[in-house]
């Protein structure tokens, strides 16, 4: 898909400045692929090859990390000898973080509440604001919550966070009982972030990304407390209450003091121009996943004639809702935000574009593109 800027200032999207009589020289609006942006010079951000989009990345900050699950060194198996937990492989995988995974299935005793197939770990010290991120397949779980993959996690100070997945439904235990976070899921590959906000007074906020799109649900109450034997444990498990043959994987899992998306830097490729410009003209096709943008607050846009030595700030001075489905989340549309600067004084003719944020949420740059006057 190219929008041209032409045809977006003939149908009145774009300013006068942006008439074909007055820029000189351009890239044609594109959407962004991994060939339009310098991984050297971007940080935080990940390219999502489907949807042909740039979202905030989130950080690794980890007391524990298995990405992927290559191993069970360290791990404690929880019920062994009744339920298999083994290290699966598939070598073919197009994504590196699914080329090996542990693999929880819970055999053929008869269903009971303590039939389980799973691994426990003491990690680093874990605080009581921290978050959780896994990849995670629910090959036959079922819609029974007692045959649910559960993730149990206790804090240093002993607060438990219990979060389960089974088909269609995540669950978390918060508040003295189970309540619903969110109502999707299934057996296919699904990326979970769970963030875990204490707020005093014994109170937590639970809030759950499923891959890019934050859910509108945030669960807030007291978490359980446990013996202080278990503080900074980890536990996964398939559970078997009420089937036999439970079955599941777990890809990646990492836990932090926070799985929130980090701020982004992104950067284009430097485009090496006849002359030295005068004038640069951006404009970027947004699409806002679980948080609004304002332009010129927390989405700065600088231009560059010297290889980002020197920025010039634009003052993205056009917000446009172009009423197009989002390409992440149709619910939402795409917006065209567009803007204007001169370049830093001085020569030069190493141009680039960059693009930061210090939002909280989950975005995505859809297009990007910059003319320029000579």
């Amino acid at each position: 898909m190219t929008i041209e800027f032409r045809k977006l200032a003939a149908f009145g999207l774009l300013p006068p400045e942006y008439s074909p009589n007055t820029v000189k020289r351009g890239w044609p609006y594109k959407f962004v692929t991994a060939d339009a942006v310098d991984g050297s010079r971007s940080a935080n951000w990940a390219h999502d090859a489907e949807r042909f989009c740039i979202t905030p990345a989130r950080p690794n900050v980890s007391s524990n990390i298995g990405f992927p699950f290559t191993t069970l060194t360290g791990w404690t198996e929880i019920n062994p000898g009744s339920a298999d937990v083994v290290i699966g492989t598939a070598p073919s995988d197009p994504d590196p973080n699914l080329r090996s995974f542990m693999d929880m299935t819970t055999g053929f005793d008869p269903p009971s509440s303590s039939l389980m197939a799973g691994a426990q770990k003491v990690i680093g010290t874990v605080p009581d604001s921290f978050g959780i991120g896994t990849i995670i397949k629910l090959n036959q779980v079922g819609t029974y919550q007692v045959d649910a993959l559960q993730f149990f996690i206790q804090t240093n100070s002993g607060r438990q966070l219990l979060v389960r997945f089974y088909d269609m439904r995540v669950d978390v235990f918060i508040g003295g009982g189970w309540q619903q976070i969110a109502a999707w899921g299934g057996n296919w590959w699904t990326e979970w972030w769970v963030e875990c906000g204490y707020l005093g007074a014994g109170q937590c906020a639970v809030s759950v990304y499923a891959g890019t799109q934050k859910q509108p649900t945030t669960l807030t109450g007291a978490l359980p407390t446990g013996s202080s034997g278990n503080n900074n444990l980890l536990a996964i498990t398939q559970l078997s209450g009420a089937n036999n043959n439970r079955h599941s994987q777990c890809a990646v899992v990492n836990v932090g003091t926070t799985q929130l998306p980090a701020d982004m830097v992104l950067s284009t490729h430097k485009l090496v121009l006849p002359t030295t410009p005068s004038v640069g003209n951006v404009g970027l096709i947004l699409e806002d996943v679980s948080v609004s943008l304002a332009p010129n607050d927390n989405l700065i846009v600088g231009i560059t004639k010297d290889d980002t030595a020197t920025l010039a700030v634009v003052d993205l001075d056009n917000n446009f809702d172009t009423g197009l489905p989002g390409l992440i989340d149709p619910s939402k549309t795409m917006r065209l935000v567009t803007g204007a600067a001169n370049f830093v004084a001085g020569s030069g003719v190493d141009s680039r574009m960059t693009v930061n944020t210090n939002s909280g949420g989950l975005f995505a740059v859809l297009g990007i593109g910059m003319f320029w006057n000579y």
